[in-house]
């Protein structure tokens, strides 16, 4: 199949060649018609003798001929802009077909572009809840080994009142943190409080 070369005109344009075409055509096909009534009445008028009934006969058949070719000829012009003119509407469509290609593969772009968009903020929310749950779990833990080392005063000769009570106020941000039943080493803390 031959490559489609795209034409300058438009489709409007070779409508209205196409129309002045068969316009043209009708007017031949008149025009025969009567060349031949008045040809036919001057071969069937009786002023004329044989020889020039015969020139007559010559001269209609010639007229005939070249009418016909005329004829033929916008014929084969006509035929011509239809072949041209279903080509214009063959190349709209490929067009079509083409832009709807290229709509699709664009609106597919934007999906998987949207998709990892989506996907590095998920990822940062994921890096952040992760580091301020990382965050707590080590501020517990320092605050269990500041009343660990604390619980170590009880065995030395320097303890006071005062390092028990800061052992209890390091136990109460434990167990506001905690919420929850207190542990073996709470319940140590609260026991020796009571006996101090």
């Amino acid at each position: 199949m031959s490559e489609l070369k795209p034409s300058t005109k438009t489709k409007k344009e070779f409508q209205e060649e196409l129309e002045q075409l068969k316009q043209s055509h009708l007017d031949a096909e008149k025009k025969l018609d009567l060349e031949i009534k008045k040809l036919d009445e001057k071969i069937n008028s009786r002023k004329f003798g044989i020889e020039t009934s015969k020139t007559l006969q010559k001269q209609i058949q010639t007229t005939i001929d070249k009418l016909r070719s005329e004829q033929k000829e916008k014929t084969l012009k006509r035929i011509e802009k239809q072949k041209e003119l279903g080509k214009v509407d063959q190349n709209l469509v490929l067009l079509a077909q083409k832009q709807e290609k290229q709509d699709q593969i664009k609106l597919g772009v934007e999906k998987q572009i949207s998709e990892i968009e989506n996907s590095f903020v998920e990822l940062e929310l994921s890096k952040k809840k992760s580091k301020s749950q990382t965050g707590l779990l080590e501020n517990e833990l320092k605050l269990k080994m500041q009343i660990i080392e604390s619980c170590e005063d009880f065995t030395s000769q320097d303890f006071t009142k005062s390092s028990l009570l800061n052992v209890e106020s390091k136990k109460n941000q434990l167990s506001s943190k905690e919420n929850q039943k207190p542990s073996f080493i709470q319940q140590m803390m609260k026991q020796a409080t009571k006996n101090f």
